[in-house]
């Protein structure tokens, strides 16, 4: 097509949970090994050391080749009509996430956003405490650290995770070298591992939180999640090595220099490489320097901390409630995605399957490419290719649905794919590449985009029997999804002007999905002036940006953005907060007010609101916050 539209289509994902039947529709995927590097622990150190030394030959390789070269919505209590008390957007439900703003029943938490204070070689990060409901600001916290990096809240527990300190590099101080850092290897050169730490507090007086656990460990922060009172923390380093300027051999790297440069854990020990999951391949030139910890700790400290080495990277953390998931993206030629899946328990941490697909997930907010359902994992990747003859760039767009193999341990077996044989509509048209989706149960939503700015919606049926159910086609496109209802779907993203092909404003739109084919039931645009200013939309890059919050009949929802407004000589940015009242039985959208929240621009800060009743916290620069009314 040729118009500027967006073509919306549906994923459905049935219960069926039966493996090794495919049928003749997708039998050139079905019940296929896809594992190409099975985990296994090292068993013994000089087993782990000359693995690693693999890895450090082809961390120096490909250096050296540089060189030479250049959610879960939230809800209140469905019949009560009062609105409750907002809390952070979610990926899954029952797996929280850490974010810089959280709150109780009295008092509101934030890590300040500001740099943290330096005086001498000390830095102190601020935990700032305000009491409801007219945000008076108490004395709060200081914590020694150089990054703020969230806070989880649950209960009478408070627990600050942040950066201790950031690695040092051989000849670069804490700075990274370019070509390693391009390349990402950037944690082989380091001399010094960076640091995480976690501040556990009670907070029995909310005004003053009192330290019960300080922990710390090597590794820089990947991703946490909590899951009632256990932590994940996933961190990586590397073994702390100057660099080389030849290829690393055991010879060079002996046991001895391994055990003692391995990173420390959670308890103050270093990890012992026999312990360390090494993976089972043949492929020696995609063995990775990394090393991988996977950190449990019991927030009411009844059972002690627990820590899983992997020597591999992680460029993305997925959790459900019963698993996690280490992916990471290998190679611009081959272009794959490699996972390994761990289970989640009160004995641990627990290797179970590792797999790869074709392509790369979502580059913003890329947790939503992935879903855990009902002993499935569902993947959507984008491939690039470019037509040998025209020279034209395309996107290859799948969506793989598997589970592990109960034949071969620790390989995952593909149970179908789109699109197949049978099924070979394209997921998006050519050129378009995935920008925006959502797995929901038994649903996937899928929005593709080129300059056309188009949006493609594409809906499934049956794990082992995936279709495109149906399509929606619009004017701009979502690059946010949220199920608001079993019928309504909601999307956040951009308008775009069809002559000109540039965004003019935030576009929200509430889109019926309870037949085959989706349609749009609501919309609003907040328009900028063409020319004269610009808008930034926060969620598009992060999803706790976004406020929604449901008390059974209405879904209320707070959406910040950034209106800047420029001439020749001088620019003006305002952080606005869009306020909107969604009807949960017709799917109406309407916008009911417009507020201010400062006249800076947040670009480098954090945008976070939470409801309480009728009143909107806002965190504000400098650790400062504001107090609004809904409606107003």
């Amino acid at each position: 097509m040729n118009n500027y539209k967006c073509s919306v289509l549906t994923v459905v994902c049935t219960s069926l949970l039966v493996v090794g039947c495919g049928s003749d529709s997708n039998s050139e995927t079905s019940n296929t090994p896809i594992a190409k590097g099975a985990l296994v622990k090292a068993g013994d150190n000089q087993r782990f050391s000359d693995y690693y030394a693999q890895a450090l030959t082809n961390a120096n390789q490909q250096i050296r080749t540089m060189a030479t070269t250049g959610s879960a919505t939230t809800g209140g209590s469905g019949a009560n009509a009062d609105f409750a008390q907002s809390t952070t957007n979610l990926i899954e439900a029952g797996v929280d996430e850490s974010d810089v703003m959280k709150q109780n029943a009295s008092h509101v938490y934030t890590w300040d956003d500001s740099t943290s204070e330096s005086v001498g070689e000390k830095h102190t990060l601020k935990l700032n405490v305000f009491a409801k409901p007219n945000a008076e600001k108490l004395a709060g916290v200081d914590i020694q650290g150089v990054y703020p990096e969230g806070i989880f809240l649950t209960g009478q527990y408070l627990a600050a995770l942040s950066t201790k300190s950031y690695p040092q590099w051989w000849g670069y101080g804490d700075m990274m070298p370019l070509a390693a850092q391009s390349l990402s290897l950037w944690r082989w050169g380091a001399v010094q591992n960076g640091k995480a730490q976690l501040d556990v507090m009670t907070v029995e007086n909310p005004a003053k939180p009192q330290l019960s656990k300080h922990y710390e460990w090597d590794g820089d922060i990947v991703a946490s999640r909590r899951i009632a009172n256990r932590l994940y923390v996933v961190t990586q380093s590397s073994i702390a090595m100057p660099p080389i300027t030849t290829p690393q051999t055991t010879t060079q790297t002996d046991v001895t220099d391994i055990v003692e440069r391995m990173p420390v854990d959670v308890q103050g020990q270093r990890v012992k490489p026999k312990d360390c999951y090494i993976a089972q391949t043949t492929d020696k030139q995609n063995i990775n320097a990394s090393i991988v910890l996977i950190t449990q700790i019991d927030l009411t400290a009844t059972q002690s901390p627990q820590t899983t080495c992997v020597a591999a990277s992680t460029q993305q953390v997925y959790v459900s409630p019963k698993s996690l998931y280490l992916v990471s993206g290998q190679g611009w030629e081959t272009q794959k995605t490699v996972f390994h899946k761990f289970v989640l328990g009160n004995t641990g941490v627990q290797y179970r399957a590792s797999g790869e697909v074709a392509g790369g997930i979502l580059w913003n907010n890329p947790t939503f490419s992935m879903s855990e359902h009902k002993d499935y994992f569902r993947v959507v990747t984008s491939e690039f290719v470019r037509d040998a003859a025209t020279g034209l760039s395309d996107f290859n767009n799948r969506l793989y649905i598997l589970k592990e193999s109960v034949n071969e341990q620790g390989v995952f077996e593909q149970v179908a794919q789109l699109p197949n044989t049978a099924r070979p509509a394209r997921i998006g048209k050519p050129r378009e590449q995935i920008m925006g989706m959502r797995f929901l149960g038994d649903n996937a939503y899928i929005v593709t985009f080129e300059r056309k700015d188009p949006l493609y919606k594409v809906d499934l049926t049956d794990p082992t029997q995936p279709y495109l159910a149906g399509q929606l086609e619009l004017a701009g496109y979502s690059a946010y999804l949220q199920q608001l209802t079993p019928r309504y779907v909601m999307g956040v993203g951009f308008s775009v002007d069809e002559k000109t092909l540039r965004q003019n404003g935030i576009q929200v739109s509430v889109f019926d999905t309870h037949l085959d084919t989706p349609s749009l039931v609501s919309q609003d645009v907040y328009s900028s002036v063409a020319n004269t200013s610009w808008l930034d939309l926060p969620l598009a890059r992060d999803s706790h940006a976004i406020m929604t919050l449901s008390n059974g009949t209405t879904t209320r929802m707070i959406l910040p953005l950034t209106h800047s407004t420029y001439t020749n000589t001088s620019s003006v940015s305002i952080t606005k907060g869009l306020q909107y009242e969604i009807d949960e039985t017709t799917g109406v959208l309407k916008r009911v007010a417009e507020q201010d929240v400062n006249t800076q621009s947040s670009w480098w800060g954090w945008q976070r609101s939470m409801l309480d009743g009728d009143l909107i916290y806002w965190n504000k620069p400098q650790g400062a916050m504001s107090v609004g009314k809904w409606g107003q």
